[in-house]
């Protein structure tokens, strides 16, 4: 930041044209930091999933077994013939598996024990398609509902379309 950047920040403080912003409460963090962790582990287990898919791909292999990573599919997989370093890379992708499931499993469970007690979770339960990992979640990402001036704002705080804009969106696919 240069000398004319902090002249034109400190004259917009001034100015009260700065918004503030929303820090929610330690325990809310908290809530947050842990089912943002669940999904991180969510979605390192499908980039490794991916990554064997990618690996039967150019062997052009395709799995005798309909859920490719139960117990039969693994079991498939750890006997099919491959090179070398493809045989170490899937045993290693498989091996992650197991890790990341577990730990995903550790935090389903944290999720599951803090939502059985807390009646804002339940409510928002009854919303049909609303489990409690994603009562949670909207429970920790927006924490007081009041905060947003609109449903507009709601949505693009979170990252969400509101409708116009996927009305416009919708418009603007060509197909």
């Amino acid at each position: 930041m240069n000398k004319i950047d902090s002249n034109i920040l400190a004259d917009l403080l001034r100015s009260d044209l700065v918004p503030e912003s929303f820090v929610p409460v330690k325990k809310t963090r908290e809530l947050r930091q842990l089912v943002r962790t669940r999904l991180d582990l969510v979605y390192s287990r499908s980039g490794i999933k991916n990554k064997i898919y990618a690996i039967l791909a150019k062997y052009e292999y395709y799995s005798p077994v309909f859920k490719i990573f139960s117990a039969a599919g693994i079991n498939w997989l750890s006997k099919l013939e491959l090179s070398w370093i493809d045989r170490m890379a899937v045993d290693s992708y498989l091996k992650t598996l197991e890790v990341l499931s577990s730990q995903i499993d550790t935090f389903t469970a944290k999720i599951a024990s803090i939502s059985k007690e807390d009646s804002n979770v339940k409510l928002l339960m009854t919303i049909p398609g609303i489990d409690y990992i994603t009562a949670l979640t909207i429970m920790s990402e927006i924490v007081y509902i009041k905060r947003f001036s609109t449903h507009g704002s709601l949505c693009h705080t979170q990252g969400l379309l509101h409708q116009g804009e996927i009305q416009v969106r919708e418009n603007t696919v060509e197909g």
